[in-house]
Order: C-alpha cells, then sequence, then structure tokens
C-alpha cells in the first residue's frame, strides 16, 4: 500500500508544470503561477456600529463593479444569537436603481448555509459560488441575504451609521417592494477574478 501511494505521490508531482527562474514565487520552480483574486469593493467597519436582523426582513448591499472577470465569492459582517436556527441564502443578482431585482430566482448566483454554524459575535462569513458567474466593469448587482426556512430572525448582518461607499446601497425587503436605505452601510466584500 505504502509503495503504491509514494507512487501515485511521483506521478502526481512529475505532472506538476515548471515555473520560470527565480522571481515572484521565491525561486520554487514547481509552484504554478496563475491569476489571483482581487478584492473588488468592500465596506469594512472596524468597528460596527450596527445591525439589522436577517429572517422577516431580507436584507441587501448594492454595488457597482470595478474589475471585469469572474465573481468567485462575497464576504458578509454577520452574526447569530445563541440557538439560532434556519438557512441563509446569500445570492448575487442585478440591482437597477440601487435596490436589487425582485425575482428571487433570476440569481447569477447562490450559497445556503445553516446559521447554527455563524459565530457569536460580528465576524466575516466567505461564500463562495458553485457555479461562475462572469461580471464586467461597471455592473451593478446585489448581494441579498435572507431566510429561506427557519422563523423569526435568524442572523445579523453588521454595518455602519453612515454612508461611506458611493457606489451603491443597503436595501431592505418586508413584503412584495426592496426599499433602499442610504444613510447606513453594510459590512460587505467582493473578490473577482480577472
Amino acid at each position: 500500500m505504502r509503495a503504491l501511494i509514494l507512487a501515485t505521490l511521483s506521478i502526481a508531482l512529475a505532472v506538476v508544470p515548471a515555473c520560470g527562474g527565480g522571481g515572484g514565487n521565491g525561486g520554487n520552480n514547481n509552484t504554478p503561477m496563475g491569476p489571483t483574486e482581487v478584492e473588488d469593493q468592500s465596506v469594512v467597519p472596524n468597528p460596527p456600529d450596527i445591525l439589522r436582523p436577517i429572517g422577516d426582513v431580507d436584507c441587501a448591499q448594492t454595488l457597482l463593479t470595478a474589475a471585469a472577470g469572474r465573481l468567485t465569492r462575497v464576504a458578509l459582517l454577520l452574526s447569530a444569537p445563541a440557538m439560532s436556527m434556519g438557512t441563509l441564502r446569500v445570492d448575487v443578482r442585478s440591482a437597477t436603481a440601487g435596490v436589487p431585482e425582485l425575482d428571487d430566482d433570476a440569481v447569477f448566483g447562490f450559497v445556503e448555509i445553516d446559521v447554527s454554524t455563524l459565530p457569536l459575535v460580528p465576524t466575516w462569513v466567505s461564500f463562495e459560488f458553485p457555479n461562475t458567474i462572469n461580471i464586467t466593469a461597471t455592473q451593478s448587482i446585489a448581494i441579498v441575504a435572507r431566510r429561506v426556512d427557519g422563523m423569526g430572525d435568524i442572523c445579523n448582518i453588521h454595518g455602519l451609521s453612515s454612508n461611506v461607499y458611493g457606489n451603491g446601497q443597503p436595501a431592505r425587503r418586508g413584503g412584495a417592494v426592496w426599499g433602499a436605505d442610504p444613510t447606513i452601510e453594510f459590512g460587505f466584500r467582493t473578490f473577482v477574478l480577472p
């Protein structure tokens, strides 16, 4: 068995493409070089001074992309009260006039998590999209966080009590229509592979 593992490892190491000379990667010629994701847009509250519950009301942050490429993930500043139960869906969709697209099925991609895995204190939680989400520079999109099962408010999104981000705004939906909330900002980060 040990010989089989070593043989497999030798074959795997043999197919790693070599990289050029000693630049950039400390001279390690066996480390493949490739594109690196970049942080495109963000509001990073330090410290956060507001929170809005997610559950009976959906929360979103609209933004204007700067980089073109593949949106690989988003991060939100979230927490959940002890004993929280339910499923949180984070999706990315089009935004128009500072609010997200209304249709919950017309999304570019989504990720769902069990809120019992969320921390009790505000923490950056990353959502990696399993599908390809291609974006263009200056595209208006929204990151939407909403409850898909559970009762009441299942978690919180944190941010700032002032509007510091000029390329978008938070929005909330407690019924059929999104309403912009331009006086605050939610903590968010987007990452793009150019």
